[in-house]
């Protein structure tokens, strides 16, 4: 497959398969075109895996790239909860004004996962701790008998 003129169509196979056998060096690039072709295709949750799945296997500029690709991609496939992760993830690799967006967009989609479940918001505070984004505690938060419909709460200005 890897031989073949247009690898490409086979990317993803390719990348599972160097994924699988542990060499993820040579998996790189072929779940990079993996993932590029699910996004041509429109297939945005799958591009986001592969995006994702590079993240640990690269550093600098091209890190940063497939976690921010990541997180959009998650986002436009309507998948707010791990939009909302990896949003905090590119928070902690960028300058200070790309930082402040994709904290406010992270908890923005927390934000809208309260208003749709209880059990969603508390399964994204545990896992990217948006309490420090929000401010309040998730057992805090659903104390008293706050409304899903409209959260009783306000977002505090984030500051550097």
């Amino acid at each position: 497959l890897i031989r073949e003129e247009r690898a490409e169509k086979h990317a993803a196979r390719i990348a599972g398969h160097y994924f699988d056998a542990g060499e993820p060096g040579r998996a790189v690039s072929f779940a990079v075109l993996a993932a590029e072709d699910a996004e041509r295709l429109l297939a945005m949750t799958e591009a986001a895996r592969w995006h994702a799945r590079v993240i640990d296997h690269v550093d600098g500029d091209e890190k940063i790239a497939r976690i921010r690709h990541a997180a959009r991609c998650f986002h436009e496939a309507d998948n707010p909860l791990e939009a909302s992760e990896y949003y905090c993830r590119l928070a902690e690799c960028v300058d200070e004004d790309e930082r402040i967006q994709c904290q406010m967009l992270a908890a923005s989609l927390a934000i809208n996962l309260l208003r749709l479940s209880k059990s969603a918001y508390h399964r994204l505070a545990k896992s990217i701790l948006i309490r420090d984004l929000v401010g309040t505690k998730p057992d805090e938060l659903f104390a008293g008998g706050v409304s899903l419909a409209a959260p009783n709460f306000a977002i505090p200005t984030i500051q550097g």
